[in-house]
């Protein structure tokens, strides 16, 4: 059995975010069969940038709420213990609703493909 205590907390990566993210990961992947496996932790109102993974993500909310989104399903407003799966290389974004944090525990297969553009939640930019 492997105990992993906790990673080191790092900013979220530059660019890929708006406000502020904190990703500690919790265990890399071991090959691409295997998952990198971190939290999420989204200030009030941060959110990421349009993306997909190649071998999709899993999401598990831990706070109590969260927004989660993808071109398929719009945003949905995601309530702690609710849990996503996103199918490889479909197109979505996740982050916290405003005035509050969000924390994600985040199981995700492959390298992150980002797009330029942030999600438009008043709208529909899909």
């Amino acid at each position: 059995m492997k105990v992993v205590r906790s990673g080191t907390p790092k900013p979220g990566y530059p660019g890929c975010f708006s406000g502020d993210v904190v990703i500690t990961s919790l265990m890399s992947a071991a090959s691409q069969m295997d998952p990198e496996i971190s939290t999420i932790t989204y200030g009030e109102g941060a959110m990421s940038k349009w993306h997909t993974h190649p071998g999709g993500q899993m999401l598990y909310v831990l706070s109590d709420s969260a927004l989660i989104g993808s071109v398929a399903t719009g945003t949905m407003r995601a309530t702690k213990g609710e849990f996503f799966a996103t199918p490889a290389n479909e197109r979505h974004y996740h982050g916290s609703v405003e005035g509050e944090s969000a924390q994600l525990l985040s199981l995700t297969w492959g390298v992150t493909k980002w797009e330029g553009e942030f999600p438009d939640l008043a709208g529909n930019n899909d």
